[in-house]
Parts: C-alpha cells; structure tokens; sequence
C-alpha cells in the first residue's frame, strides 16, 4: 500500500516540479527542514530511541509533504525514502501512550 502511494506521490511530485523550473541563482531550492527533523527521528528510532513521533505519525507527514509538493532537493528526497523505506516488510510500529 505505501509503495503504491509513494509511486503516485513522488509522480505528482516531479510534474509539479517540472512545471515551475529551476531559472538559477538565487532561487536554489533549500531542503524541507520537517524531512530533516523525520528523517532524524526515524534513525533515533530504528537504534532504539524514543523519538516524539510514531512511525506512523512519521510516515504520514512524509506522504503529507510529497503530495504538497514540498520536496525540492535531493536531499529532501532522500530523507523522505529513509522513513519511507524502511517500514517496507514490517508493521509501522505504535508509541504507547
């Protein structure tokens, strides 16, 4: 199921990019700080942290911001695949209250 909405995702994703242009200088896009702050929270987790978020509060603030359109470097790209990819093959797991 989130391989499905990370392919849609990511298609809209580039067409909206595709449509506004990168014109240079000054305009260099600059990472999406939430995907930052996911991503980090994500690796805090997967060593056995307690980041404030559940994986499933995680993955759907990524999805949230690539269906937005607010992934803009590669960067951001690849901080949303780190949360992404690694519920892949398990049960997005629940923070007890």
């Amino acid at each position: 199921m989130f391989r499905d909405l990370l392919t849609l995702a990511l298609l809209c994703n580039g067409m909206s990019c595709s449509s506004v242009g990168y014109t240079g200088g000054s305009d260099v896009p600059s990472d999406n700080l939430l995907l930052v702050e996911l991503a980090l929270e994500d690796q805090e987790a997967r060593r056995g942290g307690s980041p404030g978020r559940s994986d499933l509060d995680r993955l759907r603030l990524v999805i949230d911001e690539i269906g937005a359109g607010r992934m803009h470097t590669s960067d951001d790209r690849r901080n949303a695949a780190l949360v992404l990819l690694q519920q892949f093959g398990e049960a997005p797991r629940r923070q007890a209250p």
